[in-house]
Parts: structure tokens; C-alpha cells; sequence
């Protein structure tokens, strides 16, 4: 049986929320995804956005 709520599948559809212009939150993503767990995309969200974090960090800026 396929888990609903993967670490991929959540990451997965918190980007395209951001692309769409919608806040990627954890009912927006249930939606998504259709189905999860409260805990379970929870926890997988504290992580995708640490690694956005992480890469917002790392990346460097535009020269004007």
C-alpha cells in the first residue's frame, strides 16, 4: 500500500502551491494530496521548509 502522505508527495505539492501563488499549508497540501495525516504532513512540511530554507541561504545573489 502507497503511503498518502510521503515526504515526496508533500514536498511535492507545497512547490506547486508556492507556484500557484498559494500558501503552502498543511490543510492546502491534504487537499492536494488528497488525504494525510495532520502529524504526518506536519512533520514533513518542518522539513521542506528548513530545506528551503537552507537553499534560500545558499543561493547567491544577483549582481544588478
Amino acid at each position: 500500500m502507497r503511503e498518502i502522505a510521503s515526504y515526496e508527495t508533500v514536498c511535492e505539492a507545497a512547490n506547486v502551491l508556492v507556484v500557484e501563488g498559494v500558501e503552502p499549508s498543511i490543510v492546502a497540501v491534504q487537499r492536494r494530496i488528497g488525504g494525510g495525516s495532520y502529524s504526518t504532513v506536519k512533520k514533513h512540511m518542518a522539513s521542506w521548509a528548513e530545506q528551503r530554507a537552507r537553499e534560500a541561504v545558499s543561493v547567491p545573489a544577483i549582481p544588478a
